[in-house]
Order: C-alpha cells, then structure tokens, then sequence
C-alpha cells in the first residue's frame, strides 16, 4: 500500500481517533533498530503503517484499515522477537494498542501504538498437521508404546490450540471457524490413528 493510496497516511493524525481499549492489527515494514539503555529492552521504528480492525471472525485480508501513519517508534521488552525479521524491508504484523505519550523535550503529547507480540495460529497448525503426516508414513517402523506417546503430546497441543483460539487474541490469518475446520481434520486423523494403534495393542 502507498501513501497516495491512503488520506492520512503520510503521519499519525489518523491515529488520534483509535479506541484506547481496543485492540487492533498493526502493519509496517520495519526502517531501524535502535540502542537502548533499558536491559532486555528493543526499540525500533515501522513506516508505512496500516492499522486494521481485529475480527477473530474476519481475516486479516478482509480486515477494514481505520488508521494510518508514515512511521512510528516502537519501544518493547526484547522477548519473543527473535522470530520478527526487523532488517528486510517487508511488512509485519503485531497487535496493538493505542499509545498517547508526553514529549521529554517540550511537553507535546503524541500518539502511537503500543505493540503486543501475538499467538502464531499459523505455526501452531502447520506443526499439528506435521506431526500427524509424521505419524502416519512413520507408523510402520513405531513400537505401540511410542506411537501412544506421539498421539498424546499432539492432542494436548491441539486441546491448548483450542483454548487459544477460545479465550486469547491473535492475528486472524485464518478465521476463527477455518481454523476449527482445520482442528476438526485434525481430530479425525488422530482418531482413526488411535483406533489402529489399539488394534495392534490388541493383536500383540
């Protein structure tokens, strides 16, 4: 997206009218890191930033944009952001808050966005549906016993999974109800998985 594309996009005047208490899904491509003095702390900048309604009913790409900004700072603890790629030139998501501060210099107050890490959804279930076709062209060469194991560490990852989708906020690349689609596949797999793995429980 350009800035011509966009009224307001070339600063953060639209940032103004965002709710406090909401929460939204918040776009840029990443333009500098920074040094801070705080231990354990990353402060880095985004331009081009898109803010977009959250609607764990709606997609990210049907996801109505209410705000703008041509760049804005982002100070946040350094944890969990080993995965953010902060040196291409590409764009990245966060959740996120807005954010009205007081200037040190001359007492201006300003705005911006706070900005969360969220849950990956995505990884979440590539790496159940991994496990499953792992299972499923391994189960030849698995004992019984580690065949169980396998089957039980997946459900407990799916069951929490579940309660994600359930009770936190992520970035809806995928609705809520796909993503229980995709959740429902899942179970079946592991269904028909333990009803053969109890079958050859059975027959040794």
């Amino acid at each position: 997206m350009t800035k011509s594309n966009y009224k307001g996009h070339e600063d953060r005047s639209s940032l103004w009218s965002l709710n406090p208490d909401e929460l939204y899904i918040v776009s840029g491509k990443p333009s500098g890191v920074y040094n801070t003095t705080k231990r354990n702390n990353i402060r880095f900048a985004l331009k081009d930033v898109i803010v977009r309604k959250l609607d764990k009913e709606v997609s990210v790409a049907d996801s109505p944009a209410v705000a703008f900004a041509d760049h804005i700072n982002c100070f946040r603890k350094s944890e969990g952001m080993g995965y953010v790629d902060l040196e291409n030139d590409k764009e990245i998501f966060f959740l996120g808050t807005q954010e009205i501060y007081t200037t040190r210099s001359d007492s201006t107050e300003r705005v911006s966005m706070k900005l969360f890490r969220d849950v990956d959804v995505r990884r979440s279930l590539s790496d159940l549906y991994r496990r499953t076709r792992n299972l499923e062209t391994q189960w030849a060469s698995l004992d019984p016993d580690t065949r169980s194991s396998r089957l039980g560490r997946t459900e407990k990852d799916m069951s929490r999974l579940e309660s994600v989708i359930a009770t936190y906020n992520y970035i809806p690349w995928l609705t809520r109800d796909a993503i229980k689609g995709h959740l429902r596949t899942i179970t079946n797999k592991i269904k028909d998985q333990h009803k053969l793995n109890n079958l050859c429980l059975s027959l040794s």
